[in-house]
Formats: C-alpha cells, sequence, structure tokens
C-alpha cells in the first residue's frame, strides 16, 4: 500500500453520502418555500460537478453556488418557514442560508422524512466539498500527480496577480495544457501540467 493509498484509507469515506449526492444528481421535486406567495413544487438537482443547486421556478434555471452557502438547517427556523408555518412538516425541511445582498435562505420540503435527510446528508457532503479546494476523489489522484487549487500554476499566478506581483505586460503568450506530471517553462509557453 502507498502513502496515497494510506492516506485515502483514512479518509471518512461513507457510502450513505456517496448514495445521496448521487440521487440529489438524479434530482426530485421538492416543495420550495419563497418569501412571497404559497409554496410551490419545483424540480431540483444537484450540478454534475456538484458546485450548484439547480431548480427551475417556472421556466426559469435557478443555481445557487454551494460555496455561497454557509449554514445548513434541518427543520422550520426560518423567516419564511416562519411565515407559512407547517408543524407536521417539520422533519421534513431543509433551509440553505447562504449570502447575497445581505442574508438569504432557501427552504425545501421533502416528501418525507427519507428523502429530507438523505437530502441534508448531500447537501452537507456537497457544501464542505465546496468550501475545500480538493474533494475524496482529487485525494484519490494525489499519486497520479493532481494537484490542489492552491499549488497550481493556475493558482500561484492568481495570487501574483492579486498580490499586485505580476508585470503589466504577460509574459506568456500561450497557455497548454499537456497530461503529465511536472511543469515546463519553454518560448514564452507556460505548460500546466494535470
Amino acid at each position: 500500500m502507498g502513502e496515497g493509498d494510506a492516506l485515502v484509507s483514512m479518509l471518512p469515506f461513507d457510502r450513505h453520502v456517496e448514495q445521496a449526492v448521487l440521487a440529489m444528481k438524479k434530482g426530485a421535486h421538492l416543495l420550495k418555500c419563497g418569501r412571497r406567495g404559497k409554496p410551490k413544487f419545483c424540480p431540483f438537482r444537484l450540478s454534475t460537478d456538484e458546485k450548484y443547486l439547480i431548480w427551475y421556478s417556472g421556466q426559469e434555471e435557478r443555481q445557487l453556488r454551494l460555496s455561497s452557502v454557509y449554514k445548513i438547517i434541518a427543520g422550520q427556523k426560518t423567516v419564511n418557514f416562519q411565515r407559512q408555518y407547517q408543524p407536521h412538516r417539520e422533519q421534513q425541511s431543509i433551509s440553505l442560508i447562504y449570502y447575497a445582498n445581505g442574508e438569504r435562505s432557501v427552504d425545501l420540503i421533502c416528501k418525507d422524512k427519507t428523502e429530507a435527510d438523505a437530502w441534508f446528508i448531500g447537501l452537507r457532503a456537497a457544501i464542505s466539498r465546496s468550501h475545500s479546494c480538493s474533494s475524496v476523489s482529487a485525494l484519490r489522484n494525489r499519486n497520479r500527480g493532481a494537484q490542489s487549487c492552491l499549488s497550481s500554476p493556475a493558482g500561484f499566478i492568481r495570487r501574483k496577480h492579486n498580490l499586485g506581483l505580476m508585470e503589466e505586460k504577460n509574459q506568456f503568450s500561450q497557455i497548454a495544457f499537456i497530461p503529465g506530471n511536472r511543469i515546463c517553462h519553454t518560448c514564452k509557453t507556460l505548460r500546466i501540467v494535470l
């Protein structure tokens, strides 16, 4: 067993979490409680890259970037839920709290407690993954040369730019992605290896 294998085996891999995330990617019709009007059934799903919660309100697609969510709450504790409180659906309810010009929430009611538990577990995992740079799959690929976004060449250049350390004139005329595990600088070309 290699060093990377030992690291992966130490991770708290939970089959229930992965099943919940997979079910969320397939989607479900959930009751969405908004700021105005009655709750509406909307199709919800998790994006394939696990970065967005996507739903349709009428004909319009809506997205919530999970990295903007800072809290997930079980039950009916938000202002939207209190406005239309349904005590018999307390165990079926989930709220995602996020910032967008102030504190906002997406308030959902699932069909039963089992579905609510699955969505709560899956959303918690997806939110946690969106807040950390590397997911379980990135750690599994560690022996194959996968890099975290902090140590990647693009991350390095972005940090230099944000700190004002980049020259005005761009030194790199071309960026090429080449399979492998090292970075090559040649002829004003930056090759980023994945």
